[in-house]
């Protein structure tokens, strides 16, 4: 395949430009970064799951505690009441006598019920340390977060960077081209896991390191400057320029 001598030295040109655009790239989707905010993400999204379901008990909890302190209230409104009846009572054995009864039997369910309190409260005690908990988990996994995003921004934006340097001098290396041998590279390089261009050494190509049999030789050697490896199918140099 014919290609002048300046046609071969852009063409190398342009395939650094790629390799070293893709060594960039490859580099920057394998940022560990990436996984560690994912990571702190997934965590998260699994801890406010939790704190969620702790929100509901304490919610519970509070219901309970409110609903006998309620009682508990009422209760204590009708102590009073009868105590007072007692009070204004004169000379009515059967009558104090019931009322005692009355006032014992409340006195006795205020009892329960502070049984109650002191459980529910104990209870609620143990959901807000869990949550004080939690809230001090959020905030460490959003420290590791931000301290990955950070490095993943400062390390990332030079990798991009270098990304999109590395096309721009490719993309000018390819303006330099004929159109026929651009398509072609291109063409190469989607089949190629974008490395589209090796150059013959000896009798092996660059970049598979595959030897090439003296029939196969004769043929790229016929083709020069520029052939097909018969192994990765990438263009091959087969006549290199000389740098001047």
């Amino acid at each position: 395949m014919y290609a002048s001598r300046e046609d071969l030295i852009n063409l190398i040109a342009l395939s650094k430009a790629d390799r070293v655009a893709l060594a960039a790239q490859k580099k920057l989707d394998e940022l560990p970064q990436r996984a560690q905010i994912l990571a702190a993400r997934k965590k998260r999204a699994s801890i406010l799951e939790k704190q969620q379901s702790v929100a509901e008990m304490r919610k519970s909890a509070e219901q309970e505690f409110a609903k006998i302190s309620d009682e508990d209230a009422m209760l204590a409104d009708k102590q009073s009441a009868v105590q007072a009846t007692i009070n204004s009572v004169h000379g009515d054995f059967r009558s104090v006598e019931a009322h005692t009864k009355e006032l014992n039997g409340l006195q006795k369910r205020r009892s329960a019920l502070d049984t109650q309190l002191e459980q529910v409260d104990a209870r609620l005690e143990k959901i807000k340390a869990v949550e004080a908990q939690i809230e001090t988990i959020l905030s460490q996994i959003q420290v590791e977060e931000d301290a990955a995003v950070e490095s993943f921004r400062a390390e990332g934006g030079e990798l991009k960077a270098k990304v999109a340097s590395a096309q721009a001098s490719a993309a000018q290396y390819a303006s330099t081209l004929p159109d026929e041998l651009v398509k072609l590279y291109q063409k190469t390089a989607k089949k190629c896991a974008g490395v589209a261009l090796g150059v013959l050494e000896g009798n092996k190509c660059s970049v598979c390191r595959s030897s090439i049999d003296e029939s196969h030789l004769i043929d790229l050697k016929a083709s020069r400057p520029l052939g097909v490896c018969p192994s990765c199918k990438r263009l091959l140099i087969t006549d290199p320029p000389i740098e001047r």
